[in-house]
C-alpha cells in the first residue's frame, strides 16, 4: 500500500501573483515545511495555501494533470523551476484543482478548512485529527 501524500499551493513570499504546485508525502510534510521555513526566517511563516490529501499514485496523477494544463505557464525546466506556475494566483489554481479531481474522479480530499493554510504550526494538529478518522 501506498504512503499518502499531499498536493499543496503555495505563493511566494514577496506576493501572490505566482504559485508553486509540489506534492509531498504525509509523513515528511514538516520536514518540507521546515525547510521552506528554514528559507523564509524567522520573521515570515511558510504555509500552503491549500493541500489537497490521497494515496501517492492519486495525488501523483493529480499534480502530472494539473502541470500540464498550467505546462506555458511553468516559464523553466528543472529542479526547483517545474513546479512554480507563473502568472496565477493559489486562488485561481484551487477552482481548476476541484474541476480536476471531479472530472477525473481522483480518489483525494481536499484538507479541511480549520488547517488551512497549512504550517508548520497547525500540521501535527491535522494529523492527529486525521488519524482519528482513520
Amino acid at each position: 500500500m501506498s504512503e499518502d501524500k499531499l498536493l499543496y499551493l503555495m505563493c511566494p513570499p514577496y506576493g501572490e501573483e505566482d504559485t508553486k504546485v509540489g506534492i509531498t508525502t504525509l509523513s515528511k510534510a514538516e520536514v518540507r515545511l521546515g525547510t521552506y521555513q528554514n528559507a523564509l526566517g524567522p520573521k515570515l511563516l511558510c504555509h500552503w495555501q491549500r493541500c489537497w490529501v490521497g494515496p501517492g499514485p492519486e495525488i501523483e496523477r493529480l499534480e502530472r494533470v494539473l502541470k500540464q494544463h498550467y505546462k506555458q505557464e511553468i516559464l523553466n525546466e528543472g529542479r526547483g523551476y517545474t513546479e512554480w506556475v507563473s502568472g496565477h494566483t493559489w486562488r485561481d489554481i484551487e477552482p481548476v484543482v476541484e474541476d480536476m479531481i471531479q472530472g477525473h474522479r481522483f480518489k483525494v480530499e481536499r484538507l479541511p478548512q480549520e488547517f488551512l493554510p497549512l504550517s508548520s504550526r497547525n500540521l501535527d494538529g491535522y494529523r492527529t485529527s486525521r488519524n482519528k478518522l482513520l
